[in-house]
């Protein structure tokens, strides 16, 4: 991350651009650094810009779903970083990634009920957002002064977070790995 510090974003499949592994590589870290911080601008920025790299990778997948290869860039920015060949049983995978990234953008920006709606998938990252969601949820209902018809609401989005959270630690008794998902 201190490459970008001081430059808005770096070039994305141009002649001195990255190449597609450096971008999901560059996206995943941007997306996970700014899940780690306090501050909600920083947190806007970095998973903003996350998403800027997710929607260039959406791009170059679509060219490898056609059975395709990606051009590689002539003079790339990151000699050092090895290019990996992006297969097409892959790319749903990614696709999926950008998916929860971008819910993840929504949830931040405070549309938690397009995020809610993005992260109704089947798996731990998402279970684990959906959990974080619905706490917002209750936490927006009990800072409004909860009015007696509204504790039902407020008790239905703790229980609903309970739920999620249960998932995820039965998930994480048949694999160890998911400890790893749900912190990254």
């Amino acid at each position: 991350l201190l490459v970008q510090h001081g430059l808005s974003t770096l070039r994305a499949l141009e002649k001195h651009g990255l190449q597609p592994a450096l971008m999901i590589h560059w996206a995943r870290n941007l997306q996970k650094t700014g899940m780690s911080l306090n501050s909600f601008y920083e947190q806007k920025e970095y998973i903003g810009r996350s998403v800027y790299y997710w929607r260039k990778i959406l791009l170059s997948l679509k060219t490898v779903k056609k059975d395709k290869s990606i051009p590689e860039p002539t003079d790339p920015l990151f000699r050092h970083f090895h290019n990996l060949d992006i297969q097409v049983f892959q790319v749903a995978a990614y696709e999926e990634e950008a998916r929860i990234a971008f819910a993840t953008l929504d949830a931040v920006e405070g549309r938690t009920d397009e995020a809610l709606l993005a992260f109704e998938a089947k798996n731990v990252v998402s279970y684990w957002n959906l959990a974080i969601l619905c706490q917002r949820k209750a936490e927006e209902i009990e800072n409004d002064g909860m009015l007696p018809e509204e504790q039902g609401e407020h008790r239905t989005y703790l229980l609903k977070r309970r739920h999620y959270l249960l998932k995820i630690v039965d998930e994480s008794s048949s694999d160890p790995s998911v400890a790893d998902k749900v912190s990254n």
